[in-house]
């Protein structure tokens, strides 16, 4: 139960996914915790460009490689590149 109520759970938005019976559940067992059409962060169904999953990994990084000024191309290119050895 302890694992249950860290996760975040995703889904493509299909419309059989964004029934009200569905969404009710999903409101009960990850409240506030739940990607997708309907959910506390909204996702488009069926998206072709990115996942769920890329998109909360983009904007973990973006956190990172922005969390000071940057003042350069370099020092840009060096911090994409180490939020993204951080990811391994």
């Amino acid at each position: 139960m302890a694992k249950r109520m860290r996760m975040v759970f995703q889904h493509d938005g299909a419309p059989t996914h964004y029934s009200h019976l569905v969404t009710h559940h999903l409101n009960l067992t990850f409240p506030g915790r739940w990607i997708g059409r309907g959910g506390h962060v909204q996702w488009p169904p069926r998206t072709p460009d990115l996942t769920p999953l890329d998109f909360c990994l983009w904007r973990w990084m973006k956190s990172k490689v922005y969390k000071e000024k940057v003042n350069t191309r370099d020092e840009l290119v060096t911090r994409v590149m180490n939020s993204a050895a951080l990811t391994k």
